[in-house]
């Protein structure tokens, strides 16, 4: 994610949290007051929000599985090592 990217979605999460506050404002004992449109648009970003955890964590679990893979094949390469030493060792001897 580039800067441009992260100063936008700052932005854009501050804006969002100002509606909330503004939407939490409105709230009496009775209900929510506002606007149908109002509550929809709060609705949209909270999924919005949500499909962008979503994806993040597909991402983080791609590169977790990567990093698995790798220690997997480092640990396999370093048995093979340690195994081919001993067969030469015992060879000698």
């Amino acid at each position: 994610m580039g800067k441009g990217e992260s100063a936008a979605k700052l932005a854009q999460n501050n804006a969002d949290q100002q509606l909330l506050a503004q939407n939490a404002g409105r709230a009496s004992g009775s209900g929510v007051t506002g606007s149908g449109e109002e509550l929809a648009l709060t609705l949209e970003k909270i999924v919005s929000q949500l499909d962008i955890i979503s994806r993040t964590l597909h991402v983080l679990e791609q590169r977790v599985s990567m990093n698995e893979e790798s220690v997997s094949t480092c640990l396999d390469y370093f048995k093979e090592q340690r195994e081919s030493r001993q067969n030469t060792n015992y060879v000698q001897n």
